[in-house]
């Protein structure tokens, strides 16, 4: 079993101390041991360096756990009307892209789709779309109109 004390080097009975207590005065030296043997003692400048180490550990732990949290997180959409809302007859390629749950490949087949039909007549011909069934429609139909 590995542990790691902190002692004091002002103090001559090698009594452990807080690890705060520790920190703070760094004119403490630090032992490692392992199972009573003095393994490893670590001047000023090396037990600097692991707790710099450590530190940056535990932000890049933490900034990724956050960062999988926010892009886990749903984006909310208010759409009130459609005057908001994006027409599938005139929109261009990158207006596509910009609605959530239309990639590359969808927005060029509803291009495709209009441009061989003439045009969309209702928003329901979405579904006649390779790649748009009932659930995706649902989720498109709040940010989408088909005007004539």
């Amino acid at each position: 079993m590995l542990t790691l004390t902190f002692i004091h080097a002002k103090t001559t009975n090698h009594e452990p101390c807080s690890m705060n207590q520790s920190l703070l005065e760094i004119t403490s030296v630090c032992v490692l041991y392992q199972e009573g043997k003095n393994v490893l003692f670590l001047t000023k400048d090396e037990k600097k360096a692991i707790i710099f180490i450590a530190a940056l550990i535990f932000i890049g732990i933490s900034s990724k756990i956050l960062l999988k949290k926010c892009q886990k997180m749903e984006r909310m959409y208010f759409v009130s009307s459609d005057e908001f809302k994006l027409d599938i007859n005139k929109a261009k390629y990158e207006d596509l892209l910009g609605i959530k749950g239309i990639g590359p490949s969808l927005a060029d087949r509803i291009i495709e789709y209009r441009n061989l039909q003439g045009g969309f007549k209702n928003i329901e011909e979405l579904k006649n779309i390779h790649g748009v069934g009932e659930n995706k429609f649902c989720r498109l139909k709040d940010f989408l109109k088909a005007d004539q």
